[in-house]
Order: structure tokens, then C-alpha cells, then sequence
């Protein structure tokens, strides 16, 4: 059995290999959303890609709202956002 020093050092590694991971994956997300967005504009030029970008801050900003506010108000709050249709059609 492993002793509450032995086991708290065990999580802190995991914590820490996971901080290491997450910083990874953010970079990568990030990189890939940087060529997404120059491959919007060169295909289909700045101002399809001045909508998606739109889009993409108005889903973080709901997805921010949604979780600032808790049960039936999150609901009622989240459907009357701009956005809605956009979202429920995206699933």
C-alpha cells in the first residue's frame, strides 16, 4: 500500500504530465485554427472568413454564458442568443 507522501507525489507527476499534454493540445488546437482561418481566406476570401470568425467568438461567448448560469436559465438564456439557429443546426 502506498503511503499518502508516495501517493500525493504520484498525483502531482500525473498533474503535471497532464498540464504538459494540455499545453500541447492547446498549441496544436490553436496552430490548426490559424491554418483553418488562412485556408478560409484564400479559398474563399475575407469576408467568409470574417463570418466564421463571428461565428466562432459567438459560440465561445455562449458557451460562456451557459456556464455562468445554472439549470432552466441556462436553457431560456441559450435560446434567445442570436446564434441559436446556427448552433441547433451544427448540432
Amino acid at each position: 500500500m502506498a503511503s499518502a507522501t508516495g501517493t500525493q507525489q504520484m498525483f502531482d507527476l500525473f498533474s503535471q504530465r497532464c498540464m504538459i499534454r494540455d499545453g500541447e493540445l492547446r498549441s496544436r488546437v490553436k496552430l490548426f485554427g490559424n491554418l483553418l482561418g488562412d485556408i478560409l481566406r484564400s479559398q474563399s476570401g475575407e469576408n467568409v472568413f470574417r463570418v466564421v470568425e463571428r461565428l466562432r467568438k459567438g459560440f465561445i461567448a455562449l458557451r460562456k454564458q451557459a456556464q455562468g448560469v445554472s439549470g432552466t436559465h441556462r436553457t431560456a438564456d441559450a435560446r434567445s442568443h442570436p446564434l441559436c439557429p446556427v448552433r441547433t443546426a451544427i448540432g
